[in-house]
């Protein structure tokens, strides 16, 4: 019983190997072309993703923005102050 499993299994792995090495070319092929169309939605996925981060981003910017102007004017203000003291 376990001779005729073992045959039964060689004989479909022999056959398995011989259908890919006759067909290998078509198999790459198709293997080329899913992986090109996989790549272009995957792409159009991401761009349509790209909308959200790219206003996260601006809304950082414009925070950091309004933080820089506020920091600048504290410090003109404070050097003002100190110069006037040293002059006085």
């Amino acid at each position: 019983m376990k001779l005729e499993v073992g045959n039964k299994l060689k004989t479909v792995f022999a056959k398995t190997k011989l259908g890919f090495k006759k067909h290998s070319a078509e198999i790459l092929i198709a293997g080329g072309v899913t992986g090109v169309v996989v790549s272009a939605v995957l792409a159009c996925v991401a761009t349509t993703k790209v909308g959200k981060h790219v206003n996260d981003a601006k809304e950082k910017i414009k925070v950091i923005h309004k933080k820089k102007s506020r920091i600048l004017k504290t410090t003109q203000r404070k050097n003002s102050e100190e110069s006037l003291l040293v002059y006085i």
